[in-house]
């Protein structure tokens, strides 16, 4: 006898999230991959909050999906390593889309444009039972793309930054508490995003300053924070004014005073 025994959806795919072993950095690779594999010679990454969560936005101009290329490309294992693959094909088992994504989320939609049509698929970790899996076609696919402003201006185009050892630092802001990718480490051996230390010492901090709460309210605190050798340049400008105001107010007083006595 012989019976069908699928998986189930949601603990598939869960396991799934744990392939490959992936943090952000990597994940993003492979995704980048995909853009690759479409002809793309424009991938723009962004981060953008949203409520309690972060949405991570890969948009390139690469080449489109119709929708049976898109619904076969969002399977699970979609290919079959095997299989013969084109030369600049680095996917092998067809799961890079997915459980890249779903590493770092728990949402992952594709929206895609082919032949002047715009189809979109979307798994949901939260509501997959049955292997259900949203389709959107036309106008309920278009209303997921938003455009972002730097698309054509190419203002803030630069998501990813790294500093560097002998340049100035650029200006620290609140928002590495959100993300740490325009402030990334000049030393490619270490990986990693500027510490809270080291952005509070590019603030002029003392060593010898410390910050409360947590790491995320702490970056909040060196980011808002007027960097204190700014403030002591400026107040010394401000007292030098307030002080040479001060100083010919008494001088004038004592003139003034002078030539009352000398009246009287």
């Amino acid at each position: 006898m012989r019976i069908t025994n699928p998986p189930q959806a949601k603990d598939l795919m869960a396991t799934a999230r744990s392939f490959g072993n992936y943090d952000l950095a990597a994940a993003l690779a492979d995704l980048i991959d995909n853009s690759i594999k479409a002809k793309a010679t424009r991938v723009d990454i962004t981060f953008e909050p949203e409520d309690s969560d972060v949405v991570v936005r890969i948009r390139d101009d690469g080449i489109g999906m119709d929708l049976e290329t898109l619904v076969i490309a969002m399977r699970p294992a979609s290919a079959n390593p095997q299989d013969e693959r084109e030369s600049d094909d680095l996917g092998r088992f067809g799961w890079g889309l997915k459980s890249a994504s779903l590493s770092q989320a728990r949402v992952l939609t594709v929206v895609s444009w082919c032949g002047g049509i715009i189809n979109a698929a979307r798994w949901d970790l939260d509501n997959i039972d049955g292997w259900e899996m949203e389709v959107l076609e036309g106008s309920e696919a278009i209303s997921l793309l938003v455009k972002p402003q730097n698309w054509e201006t190419g203002k803030f185009s630069d998501r990813f930054r790294v500093q560097m050892e002998d340049k100035y630092a650029t200006t620290i802001t609140s928002h590495i508490s959100k993300d740490g990718h325009y402030f990334i480490h000049y030393d490619p051996a270490q990986c990693r995003s500027l510490s809270v230390r080291e952005a509070a010492r590019i603030q002029t901090f003392p060593d010898n300053y410390f910050f409360q709460g947590s790491r995320t309210d702490q970056f909040h605190q060196v980011g808002n924070a007027v960097p204190p050798l700014l403030a002591s340049k400026i107040s010394k400008v401000v007292f030098g004014i307030l002080f040479d105001k001060v100083r010919d107010y008494d001088k004038r007083l004592a003139e003034e005073a002078k030539g009352e006595e000398a009246y009287a």
